[in-house]
């Protein structure tokens, strides 16, 4: 069994990740059960004041990010590999204070659901191709 935990800090930014597998035999998928925290600035927001500073160029508005979901790695079969994951996010604008965000100085929402949070179930699936040269 193998625990990580990985920690970045950046300027503006932070990421939290722990990760949990068990081994398993090469030929059963590989599992993992991730947890993540991530806040970083967004630049995508528009309608902010003028005077509203903020270093990190985003306009004062972070995206605070937790998700929790599980990774399943295909063992490799001839040359393809394929990873599926599911997780659920949980995702919030925050203001460089901490502040939850729900609209901008104009009214518009900032999120889909018009609250001050969003959720959603995020599944994802890769396929890669690698060919291996011989000589």
């Amino acid at each position: 069994e193998k625990l990580d935990v990985l920690w970045d800090k950046g300027l503006y930014d932070s990421n939290i990740l722990i990760t949990y597998r068990k081994p398993r035999p090469e030929w059963l998928a590989q599992q993992s059960f991730v947890v993540q925290h991530s806040v970083s600035p967004e630049i995508g927001v528009h309608g902010l004041p003028d005077d509203n500073f903020s270093r990190s160029g985003s306009g004062g508005v972070n995206l605070s990010r937790l998700s929790a979901g599980l990774d399943l790695s295909e063992p490799a079969s001839s040359n393809w590999s394929s990873k599926t994951s599911i997780k659920f996010e949980h995702i919030r604008p925050v203001s460089d204070e901490g502040r939850s965000i729900n609209r901008d100085t104009h009214g518009f929402p900032v999120t889909c659901s018009g609250g001050y949070n969003d959720s959603m179930v995020v599944v994802k699936q890769e396929s890669r191709y690698a060919k291996s040269k011989r000589s």
